[in-house]
Order: structure tokens, then C-alpha cells, then sequence
């Protein structure tokens, strides 16, 4: 794969000079999916100060390996692995305290830690369920929240810089979810946590604003990952169903996902906190075609419904019986 650059070309695994160079980048849920591909996309751009951290350690570990190989970095000296909890508030203290302790702050934050239940309704949702979904997808992010955005607002007041330099060098990117903005059926536990986290979220970028520390949340919809992965094997259906709804007739890749996250954590982005950014192929722009109608311009064949519009449980745990303890709620780098 090749970028342009004005006078040559250029492979994509030869790092590019940036201000992700300078950046010290904290990435939790770097071990698979979107995560390890937002962590690459960072060495890709030039990051040479990264903590990878995940539920998983030995995933954490394995993506920095890969990093420092392919990108000619330091394992354990320029790339941290670590085992975080974002549950945890302890285990969240002592990363962003081994985070500082190895590189003196933190610049930029990714979150891409979550947790998707399996469907039920909500008069059969428990409140332990409905609680172990929350306590990942939004006090998660509040104690990521807590512990980083300290960190980063006295590392901002400190340098006493002015202008578009004080406004672009501190950002929060979480990654949130296409049912941010839409509910569905049999999912109440997964869709409010996302409305509760794009709304935590939109309240840090205005409360840390005058310290010029940007949150935005990106929001995507099916995305190929391992995960996913699973969810086409378990739904044989699945493939088509996204083909015909996503205008641009397929699921997103998880490269394509962490360039955007790339972006809104970088200096192109300086201007812009408290958004949240749709990485759907146009699914949200408009319904499916109606039953029966075959139209016109459209990637799919026109049979998709109304009522067909939502369903993440097939975005990897359809079929599958739901959690029941706390440790079956993986935290994974999903939508």
C-alpha cells in the first residue's frame, strides 16, 4: 500500500515526520480490533512515546511487539505494554502513574474499551446486568475521565501556551458507537451506556476547555474486526444484511476507524471538541429501502425493512447466552 506525498512515493510502514513524534499517546484496548489499529496508525504517523494498554496483557504485548518491529521502536522503553481495568479505579491510577513516570505526561488518550451484552428486552434485562454493561462502557470512561484529564490540564497549564499551540496539543478521543444516535430493539442495556457516554463526553469538552483539552467520540457501525469475525460466522446472513443497508454496501475496516480517530487527535482536528463523528458508509443519513422496492443508486437489492435497521447483537455475540458474572463482561475494542 502506498501514500502520495508531493514528490515521491512512499510505503505506508515508513514512519512520517509529525507532531505525533513528540506526542506521548496512552491507548487503552490496543490489543485487537480498532485499538491495535489506532495504535498503529500513531507509529505509521510518527509516535515514538506509546502505552498500549488492554484487559488482555499478552494482546497489549503482542501488538507492541509488532509496533517496535515494524516501526523500529523500543519495546519497554518507547512502547509500554500494560494491563489496565478500566473498571478498575485503581488499576486505571496505575497506569496513567506508569504512563507519566516512564514519559512525564500524556498527550493523547484512545479509548476503545467496551462491552456488548447479549439481547433481551428491556423488562428482562436485571439491574446486574444492566450495571455490568454500564460499568464498562460509561464509568470506564468516567475513570479514564478522572485520571488522565488531571494530568493533562496541569501539563497544559504548566506550558502557558497561547493560541491555535495551546488548543491543539491535549486530546481525548473515545470510541463510542452508531447507537449513540439510535436505539434498538432487545439492546436497552447497550444503547442508553452509549447515549450515557457520548453525553459524559460532550460535558468533559466543555468542562475542560479552558485548559484546552479536546474529548471527541468516534461513532462506527460494523466494523471488520476479529470479533466481528465471529459474529459472520455465527449469522450466515449477516454479510448480505450490511451490503444491502450501508449505503456503501460493506462493513468499515478497522484502519479506516483509526484514521479518523487519528485525525481528531491531532492537530487538523484543534478546533474541535465535543463532536461526535458517524464511521457508518452513510447508514445513518437515511432508512433502508422499503420491502419489495428495487430503486435506483442504491448498493443493495432493495428487500432490507423498516424494522431491519438496528440488530447489533450480530455484531459478534448473536447466538451466544449472555454474561453472568462480572469477569464474562470482556472489555473489547468493539463498537
Amino acid at each position: 500500500m502506498q501514500d502520495w506525498n508531493s514528490s515521491t512515493w512512499v510505503s505506508v510502514d515508513e514512519p512520517k515526520d509529525s507532531e505525533a513524534a513528540g506526542a506521548v499517546v496512552l491507548i487503552v484496548g490496543a490489543g485487537s480490533g480498532v485499538g491495535r489499529a489506532v495504535a498503529r496508525a500513531f507509529a505509521q504517523d510518527g509516535a515514538r512515546h506509546m502505552v498500549l494498554a488492554d484487559l488482555a496483557p499478552d494482546t497489549a504485548s503482542r501488538t507492541a511487539g509488532e509496533i517496535c518491529r515494524d516501526f523500529g521502536l523500543r519495546d519497554g522503553e518507547d512502547v509500554l505494554a500494560r494491563r489496565v481495568d478500566v473498571v478498575d479505579r485503581v488499576s486505571v491510577q496505575a497506569m496513567v502513574e506508569a504512563t507519566v513516570e516512564q514519559f512525564g505526561r500524556i498527550d493523547k488518550l484512545v479509548n476503545t474499551a467496551g462491552v456488548v451484552a447479549s439481547p433481551m428486552t428491556l423488562t428482562d434485562t436485571t439491574a446486574k446486568e444492566f450495571d455490568q454493561v454500564y460499568r464498562v462502557n460509561v464509568t470506564g470512561a468516567l475513570n479514564l475521565l478522572q485520571e488522565v484529564g488531571p494530568v493533562m490540564e496541569r501539563v497544559q497549564a504548566s506550558t502557558r501556551l497561547s493560541g491555535p499551540a495551546a488548543s491543539s496539543s491535549r486530546s481525548m478521543v473515545f470510541l463510542a458507537s452508531a447507537f449513540c444516535f439510535a436505539a434498538s430493539r432487545n439492546h436497552g442495556a447497550y444503547v442508553s451506556s452509549k447515549h450515557a457516554l457520548l453525553g459524559l463526553l460532550r460535558t468533559a469538552a466543555l468542562e475542560m476547555a479552558h485548559r484546552h483539552v479536546r474529548v471527541n467520540a468516534v461513532c462506527p457501525t460494523w466494523v471488520d474486526t476479529p470479533l466481528m469475525a465471529e459474529g459472520l460466522r455465527t449469522n450466515p446472513g449477516l454479510k448480505a444484511y450490511i451490503k444491502r443497508v450501508v449505503p456503501l454496501g460493506r462493513m468499515a475496516t478497522a484502519e479506516e476507524v483509526a484514521q479518523v480517530v487519528l485525525f481528531l487527535s491531532s492537530d487538523g482536528a484543534s478546533f474541535v471538541t465535543g463532536a461526535a463523528w458517524s464511521v457508518d458508509g452513510g447508514l445513518s443519513a437515511g432508512l433502508p429501502p422499503l420491502p419489495g422496492l428495487d430503486l435506483p443508486g442504491g448498493s443493495g437489492s432493495g428487500s432490507g425493512s423498516l424494522e431491519a435497521l438496528g440488530h447489533p447483537e450480530r455484531l459478534g455475540r448473536a447466538g451466544k447466552s449472555g454474561p453472568t458474572r462480572e469477569s464474562e463482561f470482556p472489555q473489547i475494542s468493539t463498537l
